[in-house]
């Protein structure tokens, strides 16, 4: 019997095979933001006819990987013949290992990529308690999104904290968060549905992060 590489036709007369997609190449990560953390991560674009997704694997230790971080579809962006992610959940002065694999329709998935590592270091953050100094809210990402995408704030001191969103005509859509909270690099991800659960139909809309007396607004766009 071939213990090699194959391909068979099921039942439905469909082709399957055991052979992985390529490994993904050219793989970078670098502090991408000056005035918040985040650490982008960028590969080049496997060319296979029968990809399904790449999952990213997240580690503080070279070499030492569990679980995806992220696996499917909704969670990179394609720019050119690049894919790309951006990472919020980061730590200032912390180094962070990646590696990428792909996966085809079949359920095969890649060897893992070249690790890669970046390290966030930013302004605008207080030396001795290691907090933002002023609040922002930062633009969507991915934006446009389809159907998911990550709403970052920064919160300098303990507030009453509200996200909110909205529509064009200022109706509310969700509330995506309410409560005190602690200082600290805060990031929420909105899911595309209304307060009820229900997919709410593209569009541009409108988030706003309210902290005592700081308002701040930004638009976004759902694709669908």
């Amino acid at each position: 019997m071939n213990e090699g590489t194959f391909a068979s036709e099921n039942a439905w007369g469909a082709s399957w095979d055991n052979l992985a997609p390529g490994i993904p190449i050219e793989i970078m990560a670098d502090d991408v933001s000056s005035t918040s953390p985040e650490i982008g991560i960028m590969w080049q674009q496997n060319d296979e006819d029968d990809l399904f997704y790449y999952s990213l694997y997240k580690s503080e230790l070279s070499g030492a990987y569990g679980e995806p971080l992220l696996s499917g579809h909704g969670w990179y962006n394609y720019v050119d013949n690049q894919v790309e992610y951006i990472d919020p959940e980061v730590i200032p002065g912390i180094t962070y290992y990646y590696v990428v694999t792909a996966t085809d329709i079949h359920g095969n998935e890649s060897g893992f990529s070249n690790e890669v590592s970046a390290q966030v270091e930013i302004v605008g953050v207080d030396e001795l308690s290691g907090v933002p100094t002023e609040f922002a809210l930062h633009q969507n990402y991915p934006n446009p999104f389809n159907p998911n995408t990550v709403i970052r704030y920064d919160i300098p001191a303990a507030a009453y904290v509200t996200i909110t969103i909205t529509d064009l005509l200022g109706r509310e859509v969700r509330q995506l968060a309410a409560g005190k909270l602690e200082p600290g690099w805060k990031s929420v991800t909105w899911d595309a549905t209304d307060a009820t659960g229900k997919p709410v139909g593209a569009g541009v809309y409108l988030y706003r992060l309210t902290a005592g007396s700081f308002v701040q607004t930004n638009k976004m766009i759902l694709l669908k």
